[in-house]
């Protein structure tokens, strides 16, 4: 890898950072209305905050697109991107879920969610390095369609989330019941599939890496590379053969 001080101020860099600062200011909306005395000043502030969660990740879309695109795919958003994608979806998730436990009842869902994602996202990390490690960095965490698929239904279970119980909207009209309902029983359906699908995503992560890691133990070309990935003097590759 290599880390250029002239990719530090790329666009798509640049929308990651803004990433890292939506995310304090995110967390601090969630606390005054975890803290708001009454029906309307919770929506309010539920609902600014879930402006700028929806915000960061419209940069999270819009960097993406930009980065291949225009060919600004560099080492140090490959870091920093999925770090500040991963903290903001867990903090969203675990910040409503604070929230909603305080003004809705039996979300018990919600909770198992967040620990399945936190679970994954940290096992994922763990494992990430291993076989990054292991492999002389010959392996690297890829998307796959499970994983894809396990990010957009996340997506959708956050934002259900966001929306459960919400009874009333900035003050201006009150929510039907009916519809609480419909979104409550949504909100479970989709956050427990979200948790099947990240189970699943882990489990064939591992099973695909380590036969990939098989793979390049077997070719002996790990051999030929130092720590870094870099090809070994040829002196040194005589060596160790």
């Amino acid at each position: 890898m290599q880390f250029r001080k002239e990719d530090l101020f790329t666009i798509p860099n640049i929308l990651t950072y803004i990433r890292f600062i939506c995310l304090p200011i995110f967390i601090a909306f969630m606390c005054i209305c975890y803290n708001a005395e009454d029906a309307v000043e919770r929506s309010t502030w539920l609902l600014v905050s879930f402006f700028v969660f929806i915000f960061a990740e419209v940069t999270d879309i819009i960097d993406g697109k930009v980065a291949r695109k225009y060919n600004m795919v560099t080492d140090i958003g490959k870091i920093l991107d999925p770090i500040a994608d991963k903290l903001m979806q867990c903090f969203a998730i675990l910040m409503v879920a604070l929230v909603k436990t305080k003004w809705v009842d039996n979300v018990w869902f919600i909770w198992v969610f967040v620990g399945v994602l936190i679970a994954k996202e940290s096992s994922m990390a763990f494992t990430s390095r291993y076989f990054m490690k292991a492999s002389k960095r010959q392996i690297e965490q890829m998307a796959n369609k499970v994983g894809k698929a396990g990010a957009a239904t996340n997506f959708a279970g956050i934002i259900l989330t966001f929306l459960l119980g919400l009874d009333n909207v900035f003050g201006l009209f009150v929510v039907p019941q009916v519809a609480l309902d419909i979104i409550y029983y949504a909100c479970m359906v989709v956050l427990l599939i979200a948790c099947a699908l990240q189970m699943y995503a882990v489990i064939q992560y591992y099973i695909i890496y380590s036969n990939r890691l098989k793979e390049l133990r077997a070719s002996g070309i790990l051999e030929t590379l130092d720590e870094h990935g870099n090809p070994l003097p040829q002196e040194e590759n005589k060596e160790n053969n």
